[in-house]
């Protein structure tokens, strides 16, 4: 998410950046900023309708028309099919999935014309991990609502589209990961060496 938004930002883009972390958030306008973009901070939980609802308002007073979405929340979960609880389920659909949704919902009177839509998937919705249950069939369920609103808003002018990307080389990512699960996904590295090709810079 961050390193869209300083491409765009670096093109001139006008941002609404949100989030329920100031620091990064803050961080993430701060740069967009130094990129010659210009950005505002909106502090929302879009686990819950209301704050999705102040969101889009006030997005749309602050700049009108919206011409591009993009839909990156998620949190990730990491339990098998037996050991995920409904609450764990509820929540992660909740902000993976029905926000992506909502957000478009709320926001559908407002988008300009020739509009672009990108919702985030991941590398889980064609190469499902073990032990990441919902995770992995939520991110699958996002590309089929990419479909889905593609279909619905084509005659409209809106781009709808889903982006999957693999692995990305971030410093989570790095300290998640241990050597058996560099097996299950096709990968080798050594200590101190690079990530393997299928991991992408960010």
């Amino acid at each position: 998410g961050e390193a869209t938004a300083l491409r765009l930002g670096g093109e001139g883009a006008e941002f609404v950046v949100t989030g329920n972390e100031v620091g990064i958030s803050e961080a993430v306008v701060s740069g967009i900023q130094s990129y010659g973009g210009t950005a505002t901070f909106v502090r929302v939980d879009l686990g819950h309708i209301e704050d999705i609802r102040a969101l889009a308002e006030e997005s749309v007073n602050a700049h009108g028309p919206i011409d591009v979405v993009v839909n990156n929340a998620a949190i990730q979960s990491e339990p098998t099919v037996r050991e995920a609880k409904t609450d764990q389920w509820q929540e992660v659909f909740n902000l993976n999935y029905r926000a992506y949704w909502l957000l478009i919902r709320i926001l559908l009177d407002h988008l300009s014309s020739g509009a672009s839509i990108v919702n985030i998937s991941s590398n889980p919705a064609h190469h499902t991990n073990p032990g990441e249950f919902p995770y992995n069939a939520i991110k699958a369920g996002v590309q089929g609502m990419t479909r889905a609103m593609a279909l619905d808003r084509a005659p409209l002018g809106v781009w709808v589209n889903s982006v999957a990307s693999d692995w990305i080389l971030l410093e989570r990512t790095k300290r998640a990961l241990f050597e058996e699960d560099l097996w299950y996904l096709g990968l080798s590295i050594r200590s101190g060496d690079s990530v393997g090709p299928r991991m992408l810079q960010p």
